[in-house]
Parts: structure tokens; sequence; C-alpha cells
């Protein structure tokens, strides 16, 4: 409701029409959407490096309190899974649960499946500590690849401990 004596403004300063554009502030102000944005993009490009030291330093003051909600939430984006999901359970290969104390198991799923970062939940195999997960990435799952390895250390010579017919 306009002040009395004072005509409603119809439009910004850079001409932003105010009917579409108008929000009011917690304070009470209005404001134009359009040029608030612009403003606040124009700062940040102006303070990059600055807000780039500011959320370094944050991330190393306050890391406990800023990985655990960026893993629930990469969990539950790429996986549709909750963190409980990989807590407590075994991996699937070596059936070790000592994860560490930042660590928890990786998801396994099958990325033949779906294409892209998220999966479609079908293809999740288990959970995998991560030098098994990488063990699998490193052999990209070629079964042969993983047989010839058994073969290999199935076949090493060892000299030190047994009697050597080399």
């Amino acid at each position: 409701m306009p002040v009395k004596g004072r005509p409603r403004k119809t439009h910004c300063k850079r001409g932003h029409d105010l009917s579409v554009t108008r929000y009011r502030t917690p304070r009470g102000h209005s404001r134009c959407k359009a040029c608030n944005v612009f403003q606040r993009k124009t700062w940040v490009e102006q303070n990059r490096v600055t807000l780039k030291a500011y959320y370094q330093a944050y991330y190393v003051k306050h890391k406990d309190r800023v990985r655990e909600p960026r893993r629930r939430a990469r969990l539950k984006r790429c996986y549709d899974v909750t963190l409980d999901f990989t807590m407590g359970k075994p991996c699937e290969i070596c059936g070790t649960t000592a994860w560490g104390k930042d660590s928890h198991g990786s998801i396994d799923h099958d990325h033949t499946c779906c294409l892209g970062d998220r999966t479609c939940g079908k293809c999740i195999r288990g959970v995998l500590c991560q030098s098994c997960n990488r063990v699998l990435g490193v052999f990209a799952e070629d079964i042969d690849r993983f047989q010839k390895t058994i073969e290999y250390l199935e076949n090493i010579c060892n000299c030190l401990t047994e009697e050597c017919n080399c």
C-alpha cells in the first residue's frame, strides 16, 4: 500500500518492472529481484579471492561439520541411499569393517548400467572398503585381469621361505 502523498514506483533505477520483480526484505524494504541478483553476482566476481580464502579457512576449521552433510547429500543424490546404508556393513570382498575415523565404505555399483553420476538404485552391488574399491577401478572390473593376477600370485617363487628349485 503506497504511502500518502507519494506515488508507488513502477520501475527500479535500472528500468525493471517492479510489478514483476518486487520483493520485500525481512525488514520490510522493497527491492528489485533482478537488480539484487545482479549486485550479488557482481560482488562475488569482485571478491572471488577473498571468498575462496574464507571458504577454505571455514572448511579447515569446521571439517567435521561440513563433511558429513556433504556425504549424506551426495549419497542421496547419486545413489538414493542414506549414510546408514554404508555404516556397520563389512566390505563385500575382504570383510573388513575398519573404515577408519574419517572414512566410510564405498558404494559399489555397476558402471555399465547407468550413465552419468547418478544410478537407478538397482545396479548397487554392495559396500566396499577404499582399497578393494580402488582395485576394482584399476582393473576396470575385468574378470580376465583378476584371474591372470591370481595365477601370477600363485606361481610366484617364494625363495625366502621354501626350498627353491627355480
